[in-house]
């Protein structure tokens, strides 16, 4: 019986990843080896270094293979073109004569495939994409390939028809590899007609859709009597098989244009279910909370053709069975057994919890398990305190990302697995830069870049906003939402302060520039304002907390000003374009005073939804905070009106809601809006170890990133740790633990880990000061506010230094400068270094020894 995956890794998800390094370092040699045969081929900013490539590496579209000549041929069986739901095998055994020095091979695929080297998974290629921009994914093979024999196999699935989350094609493989071996022979290897092709016929290619509106793919019906056993490994006879057949060199239609990437493989581990129980006429398996990838089972089965019926859900119903047709979603499928013993796994991999099997006297379950999958993070990034279930929120969070994190972001790995433009995956930015590590940087890289790729289906220069999609491509559905375009631009140049790269920056600048002309053609030439751009307005979530959203909208001009500003920014900063970055300002300050002329309610002291409307949201509030449009004479009336609305935004929106509290000083409203509402759902009979998609659970997915809020939170606004100059460069450490007693955290950034450790000074039951402890990076500086209560009667010490006292600054240390004094905190420049520091207001207060 065959089994697809044979990759166990059973250590924890933070502990595995020493191998993984090795690989990806060796891939990376690899990748600059290419590099420096031909460099006019790939797109670097003038700021970039080998870490960029650490993280993964995608070239600008061109026709050559990172400089290389395209030799191999895409290639698939003499069969229908685009089959739906449709899998096939493909081989090539060859001979090495010597060991290898080096190995390396450009892979793709449409949909996708399974590649394997002498029986062991290589990984699942490529990352999802537009066919128009096929991604080549250049793999090191070094540690695969051994003198004599070898084989390459490969899974192949073609979808066939569009998917929510996949763009339509037809089917093909490629491989272009090249093997240095130690006698200095180079050997290529590339798919031609000389490659094996076969109908994998043990899955049925008539099966329903998981989802009538197209989304994941399609459920699958496999027949073990019809497997091929050891298909893939090197032992294995396919002579019988049909020579491929050859679809041509890229860039070949429907492949136009070769987009390189490089990036690490997903990470796999395998996980075994917390409990079971049986519930009508089914065995339950429970992994405790949500994961995502593939269940598995062993079986023993009597007899031949006993059918099984298998599904996973993320819930169950009141009887403890899984909800496995939930929401209008399928996620049953059915097993027809071989005789005997026997292993499988489904070829989709889901977020799921719990895993049901149909019981038959015939059959005997051994064993049943899953193969967890994700982008290969780093638990590098970490945040406690004194408070146990902040650092609760914090981990679920982490956890809630990781899961949405594959080789894209996605909003839910449970429902269409869809990697939307900015939008959820800008929170997701965010967040993951506290959770994880710059080894994340590809998916958002990818991300930006995929909203550049969008652009060409339309030539008025709006971008999709959920990408790459081939279904509900109407103006009204989630293909085209104005904010999440808006909102593209925004993060943009958000990732370039996190990561301090701007190639990618770059390439897209003419995109951006399309874009805000076409938000241009909106503008009402009487009031000078924004006024309904086409598409589905988001905002908040719709459904449950409604803004009024129409005509010349608060909130969506809101966002505008501030995509102006970081687009003027950019053009000024990175692209030396001074004329267009001052056309920019320019209409930037002009939407800014037209917003407050025409949509301030002088009556209210708040903004109005809309010139239409007398609707007064907590929403928009924040968006006209959150951009800098409101006056200073009026935040108080804004802010109280913000608190005085409670939860009026959805889960996701909150991050925008306690971000602007935070920063405008009401950061213990904002600590127990986290503790009380996302309190309630880790307490809710319904909690499955991830947010969930909304505050009321009974709807939508339990795992959803976008949701995440607390993770990029706690350690931005309590441990008070943000970037100011491009990848982390420069830096604030703005602490405030509020009722907390303690917290501590590490910030993971592409300048170095950042660390801060609070703890408040006590006399007795009395706060009297707090202390600090902060690691600033190499080729860093960071600005560090200290709190003080009274600053002409404070003292502050540095490393055993007093560096403030009676209101002065009185030095003590050379990597320490003053910079200005506030009324609750002094402001001082710092170097590279480690620092304790003390600000108290007790003059009998002695240093500790």
């Amino acid at each position: 019986m065959e089994r697809r995956f044979l990759v166990r890794r059973v250590s924890k998800p933070n502990g595995a990843f020493l191998s993984l390094m090795r690989q990806t370092t060796a891939r990376i040699i690899v990748l600059l080896l290419l590099m420096l045969s031909n460099t006019s081929q790939t797109v670097r900013g003038d700021s970039e270094d080998q870490s960029l490539f650490a993280s993964g590496y995608i070239s600008a579209p061109s026709s050559a293979l990172n400089g290389k000549e395209p030799k191999a041929k895409w290639i698939w069986n003499s069969g229908e073109a685009n089959p739906r739901n449709y899998y096939l095998y493909a081989r090539k055994t060859f001979t090495l004569d010597n060991a290898v020095s080096s190995a390396s091979a450009f892979v793709s695929a449409h949909s996708f495939a399974d590649m394997y080297i002498n029986g062991k998974l290589v990984d699942r290629f490529p990352v999802n994409s537009d066919p128009e921009y096929q991604s080549y994914e250049l793999i090191d093979l070094t540690s695969f390939f051994v003198k004599g024999e070898n084989t390459i196999a490969a899974f192949v699935h073609n979808i066939g028809v569009g998917m929510h989350h996949r763009l339509n094609a037809r089917g093909g493989f490629f491989f272009q590899g090249e093997i240095k071996d130690t006698a200095g022979s180079v050997i290529e290897l590339n798919s031609d007609k000389s490659w094996r092709v076969q109908t994998a016929g043990a899955w049925d290619s008539n099966t329903g859709q998981r989802h009538q509106n197209h989304l994941i793919g399609f459920r699958e019906k496999y027949d073990a009597r019809l497997a091929v056993p050891g298909w893939k490994n090197l032992s294995f006879n396919d002579s019988k098989w049909q020579n491929a057949t050859e679809i041509g060199v890229p860039p070949v239609s429907p492949w136009n244009n070769i987009v390189v990437i490089s990036r690490p493989f997903l990470f796999r581990q395998i996980i075994k279910p917390v409990t079971s129980w049986q519930s009508k006429g089914y065995y339950v398996y429970d992994f405790g909370k949500v994961i995502t990838g593939h269940p598995e089972f062993t079986i023993n089965a009597k007899e031949a053709g006993v059918e099984l019926i298998l599904g996973t859900s993320e819930r169950l119903d009141s009887d403890k069975l899984p909800t496995m047709t939930e929401g209008g979603l399928d996620y049953t499928d059915i097993y027809i057994s071989d005789n005997g013993r026997q292993t499988w796994q489904p070829v989709t991999w889901r977020g799921f919890r719990y895993f049901a099997i149909k019981k038959h006297p015939q059959v005997t379950i051994e064993m049943v398990d899953a193969e967890f999958r994700s982008y290969p993070v780093k638990y590098i990034g970490s945040f406690s305190s004194s408070d146990s279930e902040l650092t609760r929120y914090w981990e679920i969070g982490r956890w809630t990302v990781q899961i949405c994190a594959h080789d894209t972001l996605m909003d839910t790995p449970w429902r269409e697995q869809t990697q939307y433009i900015a939008g959820d995956t800008r929170y997701d930015m965010r967040y993951a830069n506290y959770a994880f590590g710059p080894e994340v940087e590809f998916l958002f890289k990818y991300n930006i870049l995929s909203g550049a790729f969008s652009q060409r289906w339309k030539n008025d220069g709006s971008i999709r906003t959920r990408y790459p999609t081939d279904w509900h491509l109407e103006p009204a559905t989630s293909t085209y939402i104005p904010d999440y375009q808006l909102e593209w631009i925004l993060m943009i140049h958000e990732y370039y302060l996190y990561y301090g790269h701007d190639s990618v920056v770059r390439q897209v600048y003419p995109n951006m520039k399309r874009l805000l002309e076409y938000f241009n053609s909106y503008l009402n030439q009487e009031h000078g304002l924004l006024v309904r751009p086409p598409g589905r307005v988001v905002l908040d979530h719709p459904d449950t907390y409604p803004m009024n959203v129409k005509g010349e909208n608060t909130a969506m001009n809101c966002l505008y000003y501030g995509a102006l500003n970081s687009a003027a920014w950019i053009a000024q900063n990175i692209m030396d374009d001074n004329s267009q970055a001052a056309e920019w300002k320019q209409r930037a300050l002009s939407i800014k005073a037209a917003v407050n002329k025409l949509l301030f309610s002088e009556n209210d002291g708040v903004f109005k939804d809309g010139f239409e409307s007398s609707l007064l949201t907590q929403q928009t509030q924040v968006y006209a905070l959150k951009y800098g449009l409101v006056p200073e004479d009026k935040k108080s009336k804004v802010v109280d009106f913000i608190k005085s609305k409670g939860r009026s935004c959805e889960k996701s929106f909150s991050y925008w809601l306690l971000y602007t509290m935070f920063s405008e000083g009401q950061g213990q409203w904002a600590l127990d809006y986290i503790r009380t509402y996302w309190g309630d759902e880790t307490r809710s009979k319904d909690f499955n170890g991830a947010w969930h998609e909304g505050w009321k659970s009974e709807w939508g997915s339990s795992s959803h990133a976008w949701c995440s809020g607390p993770t990029a939170l706690l350690p931005e606004k309590v441990l008070g740790i943000e970037p100011i100059a491009p990848g982390w460069k420069k830096f604030r450490i703005k602490p405030c633990l509020y009722d907390l007693k303690w917290a501590e955290g590490v910030v993971s950034t592409a300048a170095g880990n950042i660390t801060v450790k609070l703890k408040k000074i006590e006399k007795g039951q009395i706060e009297t000061g707090l202390q600090i402890e902060a690691v600033v990076p190499d080729n860093t500086s960071a600005k560090i506010y200290v709190p003080v209560r009274q600053p002409e009667q404070s003292a502050i010490y540095a490393n055993d230094k007093k560096i403030w006292e009676d209101g002065s600054f009185v030095g003590g240390n050379s990597n320490i400068l003053y910079d200005s004094q506030m009324s609750d905190s002094i402001l001082f420049n710092i170097q590279p270094g480690t620092y304790i520091i003390y600000a108290v207001d007790d003059d009998s207060f002695t240093l500790p020894k």
